[in-house]
């Protein structure tokens, strides 16, 4: 008997990241975008994915709601990223801002220059909920797959500078549903003002 069943999945941020009604948005012209993508485990096929925005959400939580074959070994892989507040959806899918999301398992940078810098919209979260028996209501808090980097100068070095102009490589391709990154891609910034009052040079993610 191949019965299809219908499974809900809630997605909330972390803590410190909710507000008690409505998921945040990061800054002016940004909103926050949820992905849901459901993977057949055993044959390693998308069977749906779904897009949501943040302001979607009731008691901080997003609910995705969807249905698979009830014999289907399954796993939810989950995005959530800033994207444009005026980004529109076509056939289901925003417009990708920072991240490039065709697949939750080759999440890879789409900008690589300034915008990554000083910029906590460029911050992101994931998570991963698999088939659990016959319960067919999971549920999943999302974690930074970023470690947020800020490099601060001790010294009286930032007095006589303006600009900065970092350049480096950084782990890219995210598997959402292994953490782990396939490839390398190179980060190169101009224009970075430093912030002499907190003697910080940048923070990035």
């Amino acid at each position: 008997e191949n019965r299809v069943e219908t499974v809900s999945v809630s997605a909330q941020l972390p803590g410190d990241a909710v507000q008690t009604r409505a998921i945040p948005g990061a800054a002016e012209n940004h909103q926050l975008r949820c992905i849901l993508e459901v993977w057949n485990k055993t044959e390693s096929r998308l069977i749906e994915r779904i897009e949501k925005l943040g302001t979607e959400a009731t008691g901080g939580k997003l609910q995705f709601t969807f249905n698979v074959p009830s014999a289907t070994d399954y796993e939810c892989l989950l995005w959530a990223d800033f994207i444009a507040s005026d980004a529109t959806a076509a056939d289901g899918k925003y417009t990708d801002k920072y991240y490039t999301t065709t697949s939750l398992k080759a999440i890879d940078f789409k900008v690589t220059n300034a915008g990554l810098f000083n910029n906590e919209s460029a911050d992101a979260f994931c998570g991963v909920v698999a088939k659990n028996g016959t319960v067919n209501n999971l549920s999943v808090t999302l974690k930074r797959p970023f470690t947020k980097v800020t490099l601060k100068d001790n010294s009286d070095y930032l007095e006589g500078v303006t600009s900065l102009a970092p350049t480096f490589e950084t782990p890219s391709k995210f598997d959402v549903s292994t953490g782990k990154t396939a490839e390398y891609k190179k980060v190169e910034a101009t224009g970075i003002t430093p912030d002499k009052t907190n003697k910080t040079l940048f923070s990035t993610f």
